[in-house]
């Protein structure tokens, strides 16, 4: 799907609701790329929904509201622009940074459970990356997520937040995610 920014997709019963994008491929946003305006609701991103450019199964430069999303077994989320989620439920894997997201926008998700995500270049579940990113976590479960490159530990085991990102958690639990440095929260020049 190709949403450019002149572009209005809205979440209709038969549309974008109770949908999932399996084993889809592109150059960027192997499920999705968003330039424009998107609304999904109840939408399962799962198995290998892939990017050449490893980019995510879903890619954001304008403004995705969804509500109760999926990520499974699939390449992560990456926003540029702004990401509003009701509920993530994610259990990933990804070669680069973020299990779940990459962030250098601003990113709202106000519940759900990030478990056994792992990440090879930090933040198993969140890269939070650049000045003027901004996480706004509400109740998020952060659980057993590791940021582990081969059998070299990184940093961030949940989240991992750099370069002036400014992340915010509300309610949120970090139990048992695993880091060569900050097991739940690796901050590096950044604001949690």
């Amino acid at each position: 799907l190709f949403c450019n920014k002149y572009s209005t997709i809205q979440s209709m019963p038969t549309f974008f609701t109770n949908t999932t994008f399996t084993n889809n491929t592109a150059r960027i946003g192997g499920a999705i790329y968003n330039s424009g305006t998107l609304n999904l609701e109840n939408v399962d991103f799962t198995t290998a929904s892939d990017s050449i450019y490893n980019e995510g199964a879903l890619v954001t430069r304008g403004t995705i509201n969804a509500a109760n999303t999926s990520l499974t077994t699939t390449k992560s989320f990456d926003n540029y622009a702004a990401l509003t989620l009701g509920e993530l439920n994610a259990s990933n894997s990804s070669l680069a940074a973020g299990g779940v997201m990459w962030n250098g926008g601003s990113a709202n998700i106000a519940s759900g459970t990030l478990s056994n995500n792992v990440a090879s270049m930090g933040g198993g579940a969140f890269w939070n990356h650049t000045a003027g990113a901004t996480l706004d976590i509400g109740a998020v479960s952060f659980i057993n997520n590791a940021a582990i490159n081969g059998e070299t530990m990184v940093n961030g085991g949940a989240v991992y937040n750099q370069l002036g990102a400014v992340a915010d958690f509300n309610g949120s639990v970090f139990t048992g995610n695993t880091a060569a440095n900050g097991g739940a929260i690796y901050t590096a020049d950044g604001t949690v």
